[in-house]
């Protein structure tokens, strides 16, 4: 299991900005997280709404790849958060 802290440590030691989350349904614009000032953001604006980017803490990320049951594609997601696999 991957936990928060190691997941900050993974993105910001890589200086990663944005992490694609998924495509929405309708319109098929990615939505995805920030990293803004060190903070995490999910930004869940597309072509069909625009929302401001929320809050997140760190621990929600470490669930979004903990939750993934298919090893290709938590490695996937590893790798888009940092981590070198």
């Amino acid at each position: 299991m991957i936990t928060a802290a190691q997941v900050q440590a993974a993105v910001l030691s890589k200086q990663i900005t944005k992490i694609d989350h998924h495509r929405c349904s309708l319109c098929n614009h990615m939505v995805y997280y920030l990293v803004i000032g060190g903070e995490l953001f999910f930004n869940p604006g597309c072509d069909c709404k625009w929302e401001d980017p929320e809050p997140r803490d760190w621990q929600d990320a470490a669930n979004f790849i903990n939750m993934q049951t298919n090893e290709i594609i938590r490695s996937q997601l590893m790798k888009q958060w940092g981590f070198g696999i």
